[in-house]
């Protein structure tokens, strides 16, 4: 489903956004040839083609439509919209309370002021001295998401952040991710990180919350988190090192981690005897990215290594030192120091900062401006002195929050500020003493004991009251300000209903319609097929006589059903770098010499390669065969909905009236030479 959201979603985003780009045109008049309508909703020509060009170059590496193709998936889109309003999903209470939270998060961009460079550089410096420690949890999604898919993921989000209340609740949460088969949600401990190692958001959500606090969602590129800070503490800077691993399989038995352990400490015994660690590197460390390359791994800091690895290399005192073997849940790794770099003010470089912040997501906008802003733009006007007489209606009440304002302010009527609109709404909006007051009752900040002076909360209230309303003001007009802003609410407005339409309509229906997944299937089993493959085991050994003895022993295994392991033993005695096996289904391609050798069952002779010999035993052959649909239900389950969506549109097309104008299509291409 995740697949088809993502297609469906990626041609949705730009439809709307191209549409609605034209959202304060008169609808009445209609200037420009009319391509299509759609029930009594035209399109004209340079509509469409906005649309068109914007989605794609979006789309000129993956698959670009002709203008012919890309009108039919319009056309669709525009069907959906459709059955959508028809059926009543816009008058959805909750749909419609979800939108209005998605508002305001919007909204805020618009909101504050971008430009201040100097701060994001400076709290960046600020927070390069501290590293956070901290957990998450992440549903992926990807950037371009629609935003019905947006929307749903944000609302599981928020449902768990409700459930976890302590560090245990988190870690529990964790390793439900993890044991969980779905590949979309993601359950880690981060260990200690720093400005830059996360996206901004992730970073900023992380600082600013509290040690032992869970944060709000926060949507990033990769999806929505939620964080749980565990510690802080000072900066360690950056290193860089090499290593030499040795893996653990997964499901390992209590030998093979003890034997993986005894190689990585043969390797250790090398290399206190004075081998070289590059060498010794390329030769048995089981990190192929980094063995050719002597085992260098790249500048890191906190937060880009396991917790456990970055201690022992931070922990090395010198350049040259090397560390005894320590485990990883990946396996056993020897460190080498290559270079260190203290953190400290005196190590910033702001220049270069500077640049790492303009390049970096961090359009932050500051409120200050912003405000001043609207001030200007709205003709603010106030009048301070009529705040006075509230320094003497703050009283022993308010503290105890028995404050009424409808008491207080009887024949206060003053204005205390004002705010034109001469353009887009025009209107003249007055705020008064009972309108403040009645703010000061709703506002409990400072209606706690020990009291605070009462100037001080007059000055404080009447300067967030100001702000609030500032904001409010600018933000009810944010549609006929910014059209964009305008075409982006239109856009989650339909994504909310057209998600809500396609999970009736497609998606729940193809998992929850068991019997017709069944019988499509069985309908296109073919189309899911199995390569020929060879269940086998590839020996690599460390000479010619080792391999031999390999031959016989995975002949007699062969013979009478026992382990790999049993070889290992045999043959690894006195050194675990004797031979390793890695044991599989393999299809074409996987292992070149092994696809070389008759498919029958049997052992090969060594085959060499490089400074090492091969063996294949080659237990069972596979011939091609249809995947079981439990083998690819996920994408059979898609092509299922492709199937009931195609059904869906077409009885759209039956449904509902449209019509395309063949003399604005061909002005179109002539126009924009599409011919």
């Amino acid at each position: 489903m995740n697949k088809k959201l993502k297609l469906i979603c990626s041609v949705f985003f730009l439809f709307t956004l191209g549409i609605n780009s034209f959202a304060q045109k008169d609808p009445f008049v209609i200037t420009e040839p009319v391509l299509l309508n759609v029930g009594e909703e035209s399109v004209t020509v340079d509509e469409f083609w906005k649309v068109y060009s914007k989605n794609n170059v979006t789309a000129k590496a993956i698959d670009p439509k002709t203008v012919d193709e890309y009108l039919e998936l319009f056309i669709n889109f525009k069907l959906k919209v459709k059955e959508a309003e028809t059926l009543g999903y816009d008058t959805i209470s909750s749909l419609q309370k979800e939108l209005a939270g998605y508002r305001r998060q919007l909204a805020q961009p618009y909101l504050t002021d971008q430009k201040v460079t100097d701060q994001l550089v400076e709290e960046a410096a600020n927070r390069l001295l501290e590293e956070v420690n901290a957990l998450h949890l992440l549903i992926k999604i990807e950037p371009d998401a629609s935003p019905e898919d947006s929307m749903k993921m944000f609302r599981k989000m928020k449902s768990m952040k409700a459930r976890l209340k302590t560090q245990r609740d988190f870690e529990r949460m964790i390793r439900s991710f993890t044991n969980d088969s779905d590949e979309g949600t993601i359950g880690e401990d981060l260990g200690y990180f720093s400005a830059f190692d996360m996206v901004y958001p992730f970073e900023t959500a992380a600082y600013n919350t509290k040690k032992g606090e869970v944060s709000d969602p926060v949507r990033t590129r990769f999806g929505y988190h939620i964080i749980y800070v565990k510690d802080r503490r000072a900066a360690r800077g950056q290193i860089r090192t090499a290593h030499i691993m040795v893996r653990n399989k997964p499901d390992a038995s209590a030998e093979e981690l003890k034997n993986s352990e005894k190689k990585a400490i043969e390797i250790f015994d090398k290399l206190k005897a004075g081998e070289s660690f590059e060498t010794l590197a390329e030769q048995f460390s089981d990190d192929k990215g980094t063995a050719k390359k002597g085992g260098l791994l790249p500048w890191f800091g906190t937060g880009k290594m396991v917790q456990s690895f970055e201690d022992v290399a931070f922990a090395l005192e010198d350049d040259g030192d090397f560390s005894r073997p320590i485990q990883t849940n990946y396996g056993w790794h020897i460190i080498k120091r290559i270079e260190k770099k203290e953190a400290g003010d005196e190590n910033v470089d702001v220049k270069n900062l500077k640049r790492r912040v303009e390049r970096d997501r961090r359009g932050v906008k500051s409120k200050e401006s912003f405000l001043e802003r609207v001030k200007t733009a709205y003709s603010f006007s106030e009048n301070r002195a009529s705040l006075t007489p509230f320094k003497k209606l703050i009283d022993e009440d308010y503290f105890d929050r028995k404050w009424k304002a409808t008491e207080k302010v009887v024949g206060l009527t003053n204005v205390l500020f004002s705010l034109e609109d001469t353009k887009l709404i025009p209107e003249k909006k007055v705020f008064t003493q009972a309108d403040f007051a009645a703010f000061l009752e709703e506002n409990k900040k400072f209606q706690r004991r020990p009291a605070n002076p009462i100037e001080t909360i007059v000055n404080e209230s009447y300067r967030s009251w100001v702000e609030k309303e500032l904001t409010d003001f600018e933000d009810a007009r944010l549609e006929l300000k910014y059209p964009d802003f305008g075409s982006l609410m239109k856009e989650y407005r339909d994504g909310i209903l057209l998600f809500e339409l396609m999970n009736d309509k497609v998606w729940n229906k193809a998992v929850e319609d068991t019997t017709g997944l069944l019988q499509f299937y069985e309908r296109n089993k073919e189309s899911y097929m199995w390569p020929d493959r060879l269940k086998a085991s590839v020996f690599t050994c460390k000479n010619e006589d080792l391999a031999k003895k390999t031959v016989k022993l995975a002949k007699k295994a062969l013979k009478k059903g026992t382990s790999d392991e049993a070889i290992l033993t045999e043959l690894n005695a006195d050194s675990q770098l004797n031979v390793s096996v890695k044991s599989g289904t393999f299809k074409v391609g996987d292992y070149p010499k092994l696809d070389s050798l008759d498919r029958k069952i049997g052992v090969s002779n060594p085959i060499k390669k490089g400074d090492q010999f091969y063996v294949f035993k080659i237990e069972e052959v596979l011939d091609a065969a249809p995947k079981q649909l439990d083998e690819a239900k996920g994408l059979i389950t898609a092509a299922y909905q492709d199937e009931l969506e195609a059904e869906w549109i077409k009885s759209l097309r039956e449904k509902y009236s449209f019509r395309v104008s063949p003399e604005a299509m061909k002005g179109l291409k002539r126009k924009y030479k599409q011919e």
